[in-house]
């Protein structure tokens, strides 16, 4: 399983620096108004809601305890930034 990580500073979804971080009422006028999504898609007041409130990033200790048993590969933007997490599960012998 692989997700984006809470930590890398562009929100992949919204093609955005540092939306997910802000507060929700003000993620949502960032998002309309001020990313690319918000441009290309033009959406509605409800799917902006939607998509502001279903998409969260996850910290490498939330997809730690979500895949307990599953080892955490970490994916880096530019040698340094957590740019997603990967579980990885082992085949056992």
């Amino acid at each position: 399983m692989q997700t984006p990580a809470y930590e890398c500073p562009i929100e992949p979804h919204f093609l955005a620096p540092a939306v997910h971080w802000l507060p929700r009422s003000v993620r949502r006028f960032v998002v309309r108004w001020l990313t690319p999504w918000g441009w290309l898609q033009r959406p509605t007041r409800e799917e902006l809601e939607r998509m502001v409130c279903e998409i969260r990033l996850l910290t490498r200790s939330e997809v730690l305890s979500l895949f307990p048993d599953c080892e955490i590969l970490t994916e880096r933007l530019l040698w340094v930034l957590p740019k997603s997490y990967v579980a990885v599960r082992r085949a056992r012998s």
